[in-house]
């Protein structure tokens, strides 16, 4: 607060946005960002001769976090695992997260709070789709989001196959058989 002088009776501040205060010390709310010349008119019953002022005040943009991850692998089997790694960039952002939230796409949500949530993820799907994974940011001003395609593929049934060595022989002789099953992907 400022020292009150004897002379003065009015104050007015203009605060470049529209709006004004009559108030000794003034407190005001920019909503917009953008730079804003604020005058200050102190007049008494002598005038306002030498006790106006102008100041330049500048309301900076609201930074958001904008969501980032990666997935490795992108395309797996089903009961295969695959892992989530979050890359956002919290540096320079002026909007605070106030929660992480995963959807992975078969109904598994996954919410934390700002302190505890991980870097990395893991999750294996059940079944054979192809699901949309979302990374969703809330802040105090609004909410950003990034999505992922993982392609889970299904699991062939094996195809049995097997060698027998020698494949005549007489009776008494031993067989050898090979398994020569392949597994399908």
């Amino acid at each position: 607060a400022g020292s009150l002088p004897l002379a003065t009776n009015t104050w007015q501040w203009l605060f470049g946005d529209g709006h004004t205060s009559t108030d000794f010390d003034a407190d005001h709310v920019y909503n917009k960002e953008g730079t804003y010349t604020v005058r200050l008119l102190a007049t008494s019953e002598h005038g306002t001769g030498g006790r106006n002022y102008t100041q330049e005040v500048v309301i900076l943009p609201k930074v958001v976090p904008q969501a980032d991850f990666t997935v490795s692998p992108s395309t797996l089997l089903v009961t295969e695992q695959v892992t989530f790694t979050n890359t956002t960039d919290t540096s320079g952002v002026s909007s605070p997260i106030t929660a992480w939230r995963w959807d992975f796409g078969d109904g598994r949500v996954e919410s934390y709070a700002p302190a505890g949530a991980p870097v990395t993820l893991t999750h294996i799907y059940t079944r054979a789709d192809t699901y949309t994974v979302t990374l969703a940011l809330d802040t105090d001003h609004g909410t950003t989001t990034k999505e992922a395609e993982v392609t889970v593929n299904p699991l062939m049934a094996p195809t049995a196959n097997f060698t027998a060595t020698p494949r005549e022989i007489l009776p008494g002789e031993s067989v050898a058989f090979d398994d020569a099953t392949t597994v399908g992907t």
